[in-house]
């Protein structure tokens, strides 16, 4: 009665949620929010965890599996369109993930229905610890059912197991760290979802999880948006070409925006070489508008005020350069053509137009002050266009220094963060290996050539984990030994005997098929199948064996459509 109102009090939940989730205040508004998705998969892994409590009982193993594909075909029913759906997806399928597992523990069960034998548990447990990711729901959930066989094969799976995962935790937990400093996204995933799985077998906390989580989608969104920064800042130095400059200080903006935000994530590598890139394209677009203010001022000292303005209102300012530039450039023009100067020129230009004037005894005096005072503006400009002239130099010559010194510091500190961060990896594979104090050792000698060089974050998961770490051995696989045969007379039970050791053999070999299945070797298992077929029908149940045969000719036919 109790395990009836759980699952009514966990339907009544969900379905709670999924209404809260699909009702918002405004129907533009509707979303998919992370905590309601993580809360879903949550309540499915607990379904299918509490289930393996119940050993033996497969009636209620299935119930969990189909209530928990429920979930899952909810969720993603509910993702399409979302704007969280790719996140969704990546839940669901670690969860589908997980019900594979349990539909072939399932079947196997069914290989057994009348009373088990020891070894063949032991056989089952064996192959399944000996993985490079075991299952730990599967391990216990046999330990669970040899404990009621034989206490001291189950005393002995009990000791295996704990071995097991005191490797596993450490391991795990290395291997994440090291895939997520390289930026393998792939590996990263495939251990975040083993640790998803897992968590509540391996002793994660919650907050472990979280952590690991972040980073990991992190990494996701660095390598999602490094393509496209790196794509800005291609089209803004072509830009840069066409003389496009606006558009060019747009992208490289946008560059440095969404370089900030993944920076921490991607490897130190690849984050030293975007920045180097951005700091060039920015030197470049610089380059370029003094270029074309050096122009603008060539123009004003040779062709006059009026050239100079037109270049600036119809090249310059429409170009895209800054500002405080196209302002330099337009004082430089209001300097020679003050309203003084030119309220001047103007009264002089009369009078030397007049008839009156050309008569006047004084014309060569006037004559002399308006030559006077196109001598001195021309002196103001000749001075305003050298001064911009050695600015220009003096800038150019800086710029070059500081690419100069740049470009060596920059591959500088490339080569020493690339070094830093393989001395790293080889620390937490040292660690994997059990070798502890040859990695504690080799970190004391260069803990300043670590601290400098590697993102602060990454220094202190390696520090405190290397101070955290247990130094006694781990055995990685610790298999259990057979019950040995009970003497017997040979001679009565013989044919007995061969049918039952041919039934264990049919066991082992769906193992293999299965595992061959998970490993995506279809064709594999496909061809394994068909070669054992007569044997495997003969000694397996009829529902298993049309079970297996189903599964392995959809998955083939499947394959072979790609």
């Amino acid at each position: 009665m109790k395990k009836i109102l759980l699952f009514f009090i966990v339907a009544v939940l969900l379905n709670s949620d999924v209404l809260h989730a699909g009702s918002p205040a405004k129907e533009n508004e509707k979303y998919l929010s992370q905590s309601y998705v993580d809360s879903s998969i949550g309540k499915a892994f607990y379904l299918l965890t509490e289930a393996t409590s119940m050993a033996g009982v497969g009636f209620r193993q299935k119930e969990a599996i189909d209530e928990a594909r429920r979930i899952a075909q909810n969720l993603k029913q509910l993702a399409k369109g979302d704007p969280n759906e790719r996140y969704v997806l990546w839940k669901a399928s670690e969860l589908e993930a997980q019900l594979y597992l349990e539909e072939k523990d399932l079947v196997l069960q069914q290989l057994n229905k009348g009373n088990i034998s020891v070894n063949q548990l032991i056989s089952r447990y064996n192959l399944e610890v000996g993985r490079v990711r075991p299952d730990f729901a599967s391990l216990k959930r046999l330990h669970m059912q040899i404990s009621q066989l034989d206490n001291t094969k189950a005393n002995e799976m009990a000791s295996s197991y704990n071995k097991r995962h005191r490797a596993i935790s450490r391991e795990l937990l290395f291997s994440l760290e090291k895939a997520i400093m390289s930026g393998d996204l792939k590996k990263a995933r495939e251990e975040l979802g083993y640790c998803l799985r897992n968590k509540n077998y391996l002793g994660i906390s919650d907050y472990k999880y979280s952590q690991l989580e972040k980073k990991v989608e992190g990494l996701t969104l660095a390598v999602e948006r490094k393509p496209s920064i790196e794509k800005d800042l291609t089209e803004a130095r072509n830009d840069l070409k066409q003389n496009r400059l606006q558009s060019a200080r747009d992208k490289i903006a946008s560059a440095k925006h969404y370089f900030s935000g993944i920076k921490m994530y991607l490897p130190q590598d690849e984050s030293t070489s975007i920045s180097s890139s951005i700091e060039l394209t920015s030197r470049l677009l610089s380059s370029k508008e003094d270029s074309l203010v050096q122009v603008n001022l060539s123009i004003l000292k040779h062709k006059g005020v009026q050239a100079a303005n037109d270049y600036l209102k119809n090249t310059l300012r429409p170009a895209g350069v800054s500002r405080d530039k196209a302002a330099y450039v337009d004082n430089a023009i209001l300097s020679i053509s003050s309203p003084d100067t030119s309220k001047i020129s103007r009264e002089i230009g009369k009078m030397a137009a007049s008839d009156d004037f050309e008569n006047s005894a004084n014309s060569t005096a006037l004559t002399d002050l308006l030559a006077s005072a196109k001598r001195k503006a021309q002196q103001k400009m000749d001075s305003i266009q050298a001064i911009e002239n050695a600015r220009l130099r003096e800038l150019q010559i800086e710029n070059a220094r500081q690419d100069s010194i740049l470009m060596v510091t920059q591959a500088a500190l490339r080569k020493n963060q690339d070094s830093a961060t393989s001395l790293s990896i080889h620390l937490y594979t040292l660690l994997e290996n059990n070798k502890a104090g040859q990695a504690k050792k080799l970190f004391t000698q260069n803990r300043p050539f670590l601290y400098k060089y590697m993102w602060r974050d990454a220094f202190d998961i390696l520090e405190s984990t290397l101070k955290q770490f247990d130094t006694s051995p781990v055995e990685n696989v610790v298999t259990v030994s057979y019950v040995p045969s009970a003497p017997s007379q040979k001679t009565q039970y013989t044919q007995e005997q061969i049918f039952e050791a041919n039934q264990q053999k049919a066991q082992q070999e769906i193992i293999k098929i299965y595992t061959m299945l998970e490993n995506n070797q279809v064709v594999a298992a496909y061809n394994h199948f068909s070669k054992i077929r007569s044997p495997l029908q003969r000694y397996l149940d009829k529902e298993v064996f049309n079970m297996l045969e189903l599964t392995l000719t959809e998955a083939y036919k499947t394959s072979s459509s790609w």
